[in-house]
């Protein structure tokens, strides 16, 4: 954290030199590097190179050190591909940074030291899991909204063209992929749910039932920050807070609480990625395992106040991986391809009146949100 927050006085908008958007946080490249260089300086030594844990077993199965813009961000401009000013402040050989390529590009076959597979198989450069899941979602195919969940969620939009504004989502622009994107990632979705479902003695399922019991407006609202948030807060330290709750307040009301603060902590996202684009998609695209129940579909239509598509196969990254495969084997565009990847799809919307009634709890949601950051 401490490394983040001096990159962050010291270069408080990244964007120019980034060649994208992207906020200052102790998961990202260079703080890890610039901790690195300060207290472990001889693994930064000759011979080293920074890599991703997909580069490090694309090495380990081709001999080759390569990885994509989007994954090497920070150490080069996305869109230049020239080291950063950010990077060159850490006064580092530029040998440290991998050969950049596409993604879906060929980095080279399996060879004939590798302990995995036989020699001669050729390898695709791969992307992050984020990135290959939207790939999966059709994100790159055509402008939409889309929601990853797991432990966290990943959401956000890709559109024909982004807009300016001031705002605090991660960028995928255009050098990066077929579409670019604004995009954010939760601290916690399932995590919560999984950790109320455990403090009352229940199941996660048995939140979900519990949570639709009741038609009318609920006053309970629950901020699912139990470890901080990330987008569109960025911020380690706030905590997670039940509000509005009374005498009356009866369990299905508290699983309802849970359930919508972690769909209306992905609608805040989408929210603020649709103020950066002059396109408002129609649908929404979901992955991850939970998206297979129709009440959450259900659940995540009302929130979203749109219909939304829940993709058969609920590990989406590794569809992507796969799609990224079958291009840089074929050569045709993975964009292109993703539609045949897809297969069975679930469409839903929820009804307007359950729409609006969500939309009430939405505000009551955001007035706590704007009270927890003071």
């Amino acid at each position: 954290q401490n490394e983040a927050d001096l990159f962050a006085a010291e270069i408080p908008d990244v964007s120019k030199d980034f060649g994208l958007s992207l906020p200052w946080a102790p998961s990202g490249i260079l703080p890890k590097v610039r901790w690195l260089k300060a207290h472990e300086p001889k693994i930064l030594e000759k011979g080293s190179r920074l890599l991703q844990a997909k580069d490090f077993l694309l090495f380990h199965l081709t001999g080759e050190f390569a990885s994509d813009n989007w994954s090497s961000k920070g150490l080069i401009n996305a869109q230049t591909l020239k080291p950063t000013q950010a990077w060159n402040s850490l006064a580092l050989p530029n040998d440290l940074i991998p050969t950049i390529g596409k993604p879906w590009e060929v980095a080279g076959k399996t060879s004939m030291n590798n302990k995995f597979l036989p020699a001669g198989i050729p390898v695709a450069i791969g992307w992050s899991d984020a990135l290959a899941g939207m790939l999966a979602l059709e994100v790159f195919s055509k402008p939409t909204a889309f929601v990853i969940s797991g432990s966290s969620d990943i959401a956000g939009i890709s559109c024909a063209k982004l807009s300016e504004g001031k705002h605090s989502l991660s960028t995928v622009p255009e050098s990066c992929a077929p579409l670019p994107v604004i995009f954010g990632p939760t601290q916690s979705s399932g995590s919560a749910i999984s950790w109320a479902a455990e403090l009352f003695n229940s199941t996660p399922e048995d939140l979900l039932t519990k949570s639709l019991e009741r038609s009318e407006a609920h006053s309970e609202i629950f901020l699912p920050y139990l470890a901080g948030e990330r987008a569109p807060i960025w911020r380690s330290d706030i905590r997670a807070l039940f509000a509005g709750l009374s005498h009356q307040s009866k369990f299905s009301d508290i699983a309802h609480a849970v359930i919508f603060g972690v769909g209306f902590t992905a609608r805040h996202i989408i929210d603020q990625a649709k103020s950066l684009s002059k396109e408002l998609p129609s649908v929404v695209h979901l992955g991850g395992a939970s998206h297979q129940s129709k009440l959450w579909l259900d659940i995540r239509s009302r929130i979203l106040r749109s219909e939304v598509i829940s993709f058969s196969e609920s590990d989406s990254s590794s569809i992507g991986a796969a799609i990224l495969a079958a291009s840089a084997a074929t050569g045709i565009s993975p964009e292109v391809l993703a539609p045949k990847f897809s297969g069975e799809k679930l469409h839903f919307t929820s009804t307007i009146e359950n729409q609006n009634i969500a939309g009430i709890e939405y505000q009551k949601y955001l007035d706590w949100v704007e009270r927890s950051i003071r």
